[in-house]
């Protein structure tokens, strides 16, 4: 009879073990379904920050490029300058009664008249140091450059233009000028078309804001 007790105390302490273990499984499986349907149900903005957080951010790297600087002397662009079609082939100081000038003939030759053109201007004075010829906030190159309109000229093939005609300076400034240069920046033609100086760049270069070196 002690036997038999025995043996049923050990049937039900192994039943209420199972039944124990079942119990347990039951519920892992219901927590995992649960973490499941809770990520599931999860807005995509949600997801993706989540997604993010686990990633580490590999930071852009910004690409600066390169600025393309002239090895060129300026002797070389001058050179350069003179082979041009239209080109400044002479520049005069003008003293007038009320204003100066600074003039710059131009020489068209190209096979077509040139209709308007702009003349850029840069100076010196007596110590080559660069002059500013417009101390207005609106000057591009912080006023060292000045650029001044050719308009209606009518220049044929050929020909020139440009005597007694210029920049007109700043009495603050006409005093203090010994040299200066000018370019031809760009022109129209009559047959609507605008050439513009692709040397113009380099020059600025190497003479605006710059002292002459002679």
């Amino acid at each position: 009879m002690r036997r038999i007790i025995s043996v049923l105390c050990v049937i039900l302490v192994f039943c209420f073990v199972m039944s124990s273990c079942a119990v347990k499984f039951t519920e892992d499986v219901n927590k995992d379904e649960i973490k499941e349907d809770v990520y599931l149900s999860l807005p995509e903005d949600a997801l993706e920050t989540e997604a993010k957080d686990e990633t580490t951010a590999i930071p852009e790297t910004t690409v600066i490029p390169e600025t393309t600087v002239s090895k060129k002397t300026s002797a070389e662009i001058e050179a350069e300058i003179q082979s041009q079609e239209v080109k400044v082939i002479l520049t005069e100081y003008i003293e007038g009664t009320f204003d100066d000038y600074l003039s710059a003939i131009i020489q068209n030759d190209s096979a077509t008249a040139v209709k308007n053109a702009v003349i850029a201007f840069v100076a010196w004075d007596e110590n080559n140091l660069p002059v500013i010829l417009d101390d207005s906030s609106f000057s591009a190159y912080n006023g060292y450059v000045e650029e001044c309109n050719y308009e209606g000229i009518n220049l044929i093939s050929a020909s020139q233009y440009g005597e007694g005609r210029g920049l007109r300076l700043d009495s603050s400034v006409k005093q203090t000028i010994e040299k200066f240069k000018a370019i031809v920046v760009s022109y129209d033609n009559f047959n609507g078309e605008t050439w513009e100086n692709p040397l113009y760049d380099e020059w600025i270069g190497i003479y605006a804001e710059k002292q002459l070196k002679e």
